[in-house]
């Protein structure tokens, strides 16, 4: 979760990462993964068939990290 935001994470270490950060996972529609947390209200919507995840996807995880992260 460093900035510069990198431009190489794979969608396995997003979904690794958000594991680790006590997230659950569930298939969503098309080629996306849902990811949902007990903190949050909202929900990530992760593309799983990409080579590389765009950079808006790892703000909005940042986002959700600093959320769950403030509210401890």
């Amino acid at each position: 979760m460093s900035y510069p935001i990198k431009l190489d994470i794979t969608y396995e270490e997003v979904k690794s990462f958000l594991l680790s950060k006590d997230f659950e996972i569930r298939k969503g529609q098309g080629d996306h993964m849902i990811f949902t947390h007990p903190e949050l209200k909202q929900h990530l919507s992760i593309p799983c068939c990409v080579k590389a995840i765009k950079t808006p996807y790892i703000k909005a995880i940042q986002k959700a990290i600093n959320l769950i992260c403030g509210s401890k």
